[in-house]
């Protein structure tokens, strides 16, 4: 086996055929697939990574595999960019269906909704039958207080994708995700 550091980050190691019979193997069926080649290649790259001096801890790896002849080419980068975990907070979000029957009293809704500064995704469609419709998605921590401000105005109906599905296909839908910033800042 050789071992030789191409520049500050990458390395080739070069295993010919007497390497490839003492781990019992073909160059041409090394690959990270294999969960047994796998272990095999990775503790060659941490054997070379040591006696080349090149630091790897938290570091993405890439190795490309080329057989030649009777051995094998294993050329192993490794990126700069550090290995960070990012986690992302989900926000708990809730879905209220509102309708509301004449378009007076969805304005006095929607100017209090951004004159508080509630913020949040707002669907609005309107029905030539029915009336208007609301669909609001916000933080679970707002739903009492919401829910008792709208059911003065309007009538709570159950949301799910089902509802959302049929006031798509049966309404017009004016705006979509921006409803109450929109309108509310025009009022």
């Amino acid at each position: 086996m050789i071992i030789e550091r191409l520049d500050s980050n990458r390395l080739l190691i070069t295993l010919q055929s007497d390497d490839l019979d003492v781990f019992e193997i073909e160059a041409d069926t090394l690959n990270m697939e294999n969960s047994a080649h796998a272990a095999l290649i990775r503790e060659i790259i941490s054997l070379a990574l040591v006696k080349t001096g090149i630091h790897a801890y938290r570091k993405r790896l890439s190795v490309e595999t080329l057989p030649y002849g009777s051995g094998c080419f294993l050329l192993v980068t490794v990126h700069e960019t550090n290995i960070h975990k990012k986690y992302r907070v989900k926000e708990n979000i809730k879905y209220r269906l509102i309708h509301i029957s004449n378009a007076q009293t969805l304005l006095i809704v929607i100017k209090h909704l951004h004159e508080v500064g509630f913020r949040c995704k707002s669907t609005l469609y309107h029905s030539e039958t029915d009336g208007y419709y609301l669909v609001l998605g916000f933080n679970r921590r707002y739903d009492a207080a919401l829910k008792r401000y709208l059911c003065e105005y309007g009538t709570i109906l159950p949301c799910d994708a089902l509802a959302v599905s049929k006031l798509d296909e049966t309404c017009q839908t004016l705006y979509s995700d921006t409803a109450i910033a929109h309108i509310g800042s025009l009022l």
